[in-house]
């Protein structure tokens, strides 16, 4: 094959013929994609299209947000606006495909970089797009974290030409802001890989030598990147001081902390369950890694792989540590959560490691006749012998054949099989690179096709639409809300019917809003959640069964309706009838979307009048009658002024709400979001942006000019 890097293309396709439904993870009631990125993607899309308005605030769930602040939105990393170009979900899965290609391809060229052969970078790439654990992560709607982990190999490459030419010096801090902006939490994650890398580099006597000037080029590259990423930064930065974010534990940190027993994943495929304790590599990933150490030549290189997958494994293990309290209560990491996510730069290590390990053998097929004492082969089948005892065992236990126990023993016979055909010295390192790779994409492909769940897209905005249609025959001219405390109206539900929901989940909530409607909801809130209500036995239609919905402060929120899928018996709640599995009741004590009020009264009491409510995303108009106190069924948050007769006027904080005192007369009042940090922070990375822009041009054209 003459160019054989599109063969890069080949673990994709099978995504291909479902991108216009929903991918889930076998056995998966919820997607991230479902719940968060289409209903945000979709807000998005109708906002430009219909109001010409870029939102940088939200209605569609909590009671309203901070669009802007919020780093699942969407509005922070440019690329994934392609997704909005398309229908939807299509256009986000494709974007995602996009980012797996663009991870196999950074990852080619990041092997080519370090001394590679082009068949074990291929490899690499391939079995970078392939991993089990990112196509787990899609599966889970983990859209971000595929958009930061395309970038990941993109990063390595940069800091190595970084290390090389002056050119090149600003690039990784400029993918580093970049992987920043699409998921702040890989950041962590990829920049602690570049971190670990750029030392080796040091150490190895690669680029800068003087270990000021390393020192002063590693500095440089994290300003970058918070340069990059202040459009998302500075917002956030506002945002996390005012949520529940803060109330995390080490518990909260630790959440989904890798068992120990689930390190046999490195043998044994999930397939399907929780995409966070994902390990499997492939067989062939882990026998060329092993080989690699046994290699003289690719010996060294791959220790320093396979250490840096050994760290990664530690810090998945998270709270089964016994140091991670402390570990927890650091900085930074304080605000971190699922450890086994570090998995991504292990898994990236062992891969890398397994390349080195190819390259060697293609090289030399004749050094698996003259391997040490310690003999990776007969570990690795040791290996096979022992998945196949285990799938014996668990066969006579159960009765039923265990598929992946038996897929791991059958992955380790077929890898060990074409080592020996290696080693016979019959076929040529050609014919070998193509053996290891078919067996690869065989492997990996077989398990994701297995492990993942293709919905249409109909089945899934269908939840909870038998409710949500009953509230569409009724809906008003007005605006309203709808409060449930068992997720009976799922988001992107409400979201493709234009339901704005009091309830919701997100990683990010703002606290007095939970505290607010953890009374209104009658339910317990302690420490933090991603669900409002919690689930704290992971069942919505059971969970809050016993809680008490106080409807009169449900009204204060504009809460016209609440499903639930359990019968409530509370004051001023009026049953509607059930639909479905969902009963649908009427608030008595609704509150209007804005009322004005007399002085003095308590929100909500002694009403005068209810202007009507002109509202897009980032504003608010009305006219309203004084004197008295005009009070917005809107969240109070920092970024939101008003304008009284064309005059600013300061907001009052009226509980959790927004309020502006009214003199006597009829008063035209706008309120407008106008978050500065954001503003603040895209002007930064912007420019950040313009000035690597120039520098790398001029360094590119003087270095031209003195070659020629």
């Amino acid at each position: 094959m003459k160019k054989p890097v599109v063969l890069l293309i080949l673990p994709v396709l099978f995504l291909l013929p479902s991108l216009g439904g929903f991918i889930f993870n076998r056995g998966a009631d919820y997607n991230d994609i479902a719940i968060s990125h289409y209903p945000n993607a979709l807000y998005i899309q109708r906002s430009i299209a219909e109001r010409g308005e870029i939102p940088l605030w939200s209605d569609t769930i909590l009671g309203g947000y901070p669009f802007a602040a919020d780093p699942l939105s969407g509005l922070h990393y440019p690329p994934g606006w392609l997704a909005l170009l398309l229908p939807l979900p299509l256009g986000l899965n494709a974007v995602a495909v996009l980012h797996l290609l663009l991870g196999g391809a950074g990852m080619y060229l990041f092997l080519r970089s370090q001394g590679c052969a082009r068949w074990p970078a291929i490899f690499g790439g391939l079995a970078w797009e392939a991993l089990p654990k990112l196509q787990a992560h899609l599966g889970a709607g983990h859209l971000t974290m595929l958009y930061a982990a395309g970038w990941m190999p993109w990063l390595l490459l940069a800091q190595q030409y970084a290390g090389r030419r002056r050119a090149f010096l600003l690039l990784p801090g400029l993918l580093l802001g970049t992987i920043l902006l699409a998921d702040v939490r890989m950041a962590f994650i990829a920049g602690t890989l570049w971190a670990v890398f750029n030392l080796r580099m040091l150490l190895a006597g690669q680029g800068n030598p003087r270990l000021a000037a390393w020192g002063a080029q590693s500095l440089l590259t994290v300003a970058l990147a918070g340069l990059m990423g202040a459009a998302l930064l500075l917002p956030l930065g506002e945002f996390v001081g005012l949520s529940t974010r803060g109330l995390m534990q080490a518990r909260d940190v630790g959440a989904l902390s890798l068992p120990v027993a689930r390190l046999l994943g490195l043998l044994v495929p999930e397939m399907g369950g929780t995409a966070e304790w994902a390990v499997y590599p492939g067989s062939a990933v882990l026998g060329l890694a092993m080989l690699a150490l046994a290699f003289r030549p690719s010996r060294g290189r791959a220790f320093f792989w396979w250490l840096l997958f050994g760290l990664c494994v530690l810090w998945a293990l998270g709270d089964q540590l016994p140091w991670f309290n402390a570990l927890a209560s650091l900085p930074g990491v304080s605000l971190l959560r699922v450890p086994p996510r570090m998995l991504a730069a292990g898994l990236f290590a062992l891969i890398v490691a397994a390349s080195l390990g190819l390259d060697t053998l293609l090289a030399s097929p004749e050094s698996l006749r003259s391997l040490p004492k310690f003999n990776p082969l007969l570990v690795l089948a040791g290996l096979g012998f022992f998945v196949a005892a285990l799938s014996a065992a668990v066969w006579a236990a159960s009765g039923e054949a265990p598929v992946r126990f038996i897929w791991g023993t059958l992955s380790l016979a077929g890898t060990l099989a074409i080592f020996f055909m290696a080693r016979s010295g019959r076929f040529t390192s050609g014919r070998l690179a193509c053996l290891f790779c078919g067996w690869l994409l065989f492997d990996l492909t077989s398990v994701n096709l297995i492990s993942l769940d293709y919905r249409p897209k109909g089945e899934i905005l269908a939840q909870g639409n038998e409710a949500a249609a009953m509230l569409l025959t009724e809906r008003a001219m007005d605006f309203y809300r709808v409060y449930s405390p068992s997720y009976s109206i799922p988001q992107q539900t409400a979201a493709m019917l234009r339901i704005e929901l009091a309830d919701g989940i997100d990683p990010l909530q703002l606290k007095s809003y939970v505290d607010f409607l953890a009374k209104a909801g009658g339910f317990t809130s302690e420490g933090y959640s991603v669900t409002l209500p919690p689930f704290p036995q992971g069942d919505p239609s059971t969970d809050n069964r016993g809680a008490r919905p106080d409807a009169r402060l449900l009204g204060l929120l504009n809460v016209r309706y609440v499903a639930a899928e359990f019968p409530i018996t509370a004051e001023g709640l009026e049953p509607a009838g059930q639909y479905g599995t969902t009963y649908l009741y009427t608030n008595r004590y609704e509150r209007p979307r804005a009322w004005v009020q007399g002085a003095g009264s308590q929100p909500g009491e002694d009403i005068l009048s209810t202007p009507m409510v002109l509202k897009t995303a980032n504003r608010i108009d009305l006219v309203a009658e004084g004197p008295g106190l005009l009070v917005l069924s809107e969240v109070a948050y920092p970024g939101w002024a008003a304008t009284f007769d064309g005059e600013p006027q300061p907001l009052l904080s009226v509980g959790i709400l927004r309020g502006l005192e009214l003199p006597e007369g009829s008063h035209r009042i706008r309120l407008e979001y106008r978050p500065t940090r954001f503003y603040l922070g895209t002007g930064v990375s912007l420019i950040t942006l313009v000035c690597v822009g120039v520098y790398t041009i001029s360094a590119l054209r003087r270095e031209h000019a003195r070659a020629r």
